[in-house]
């Protein structure tokens, strides 16, 4: 698996204007329980793939190329 990069402090400062994340870092970042409820309930109602990860993600927000991670040539979006 590939290694995340940090986010920069503007970067941060973009997902903490978000109301779905509880706290944002520049190693990580978490989301509110409610948010991590509804994604999850998304995620099972309309296909468990990567993909419905990033529109929900997308849906809510989220510049979801912000998460990209190049994992053996397969971009992923870890899941936090």
């Amino acid at each position: 698996m590939g290694k995340a990069r940090k986010l920069t402090e503007a970067e941060c400062e973009v997902l903490r204007e978000n109301p779905a994340v509880k706290e944002a870092r520049p190693n990580r970042f978490s989301l509110t329980f409610e948010f991590r409820e509804g994604l999850y309930e998304y995620w099972f109602d309309h296909g468990q793939s990567p993909q419905t990860v990033r529109d929900y993600l997308a849906d809510h927000g989220f510049d979801v190329l912000l998460f990209l991670i190049q994992s053996n040539s397969v971009l992923t979006i870890p899941i936090i």
